[in-house]
């Protein structure tokens, strides 16, 4: 409680206090009492503190998981400096992509999402973004450039859960391109796999 909070009058004290109370929030799918809290963690916490970086992110993934995708934006972009190592700035770079995804601007989306697979070398979740990315790609009429990226996902990542996903909307653009044979070959392999249903609730 806030009470709490004034009962300790240190300040990374009361930071970590704060955190916790956002995470609790989290957990419990008060998303918006979780980013209210984040929100509050975020304006107080000094621009040299160890885990300034970490906590923007939690807050942005809360904010994207609460549809508020343009205050995921105006946070990670606003704070491109505090991101020094790979993974923090391919993760805030996805979230970015994503969010501008859900806000249909598409070359935004392409942009930040080339910037986190830049960033993303030997990151694990490499192969959301290579996906989200050919996603932002069809949607934005750059067809060749979505294959080529949906491809790569398919050969670098096979066993990937995201590797079946890339293969469904594949066989959409070639559906739409009037490549039948190669379009009705991946709808088959879908079908053949285990993981077919997964298709289902991306």
């Amino acid at each position: 409680s806030d009470q709490f909070l004034e009962a300790f009058p240190s300040t990374n004290l009361q930071l970590e206090i704060t955190y916790i109370k956002a995470e609790s929030h989290n957990q419990l799918d008060e998303l918006e009492l979780a980013s209210a809290a984040f929100s509050r963690l975020v304006s107080t916490t000094p621009a040299d503190h160890p885990q300034r970086s970490e906590w923007i992110l939690r807050a942005a993934n809360t904010w994207n998981s609460a549809g508020k995708a343009e205050k995921t934006i105006a946070m990670l972009a606003g704070n491109p400096s505090i991101f020094t190592k790979a993974n923090p700035t391919a993760e805030s770079l996805l979230l970015i992509g994503q969010a501008y995804r859900s806000l249909s601007k598409f070359e935004e989306a392409v942009k930040a999402l080339e910037g986190s697979l830049e960033s993303a070398r030997n990151w694990d979740r490499r192969p959301e973004i290579l996906l989200t990315l050919g996603l932002a790609l069809k949607d934005s009429k750059q067809t060749q450039e979505a294959l080529s990226s949906l491809q790569a996902l398919i050969k670098d990542h096979p066993i990937s859960g995201f590797s079946q996903q890339a293969r469904y909307q594949l066989a959409s653009i070639f559906r739409d391109q009037r490549r039948f044979d190669e379009s009705i070959a991946l709808y088959d392999q879908i079908l053949q796999s285990s993981d077919s249903q997964e298709l289902l609730t991306y």
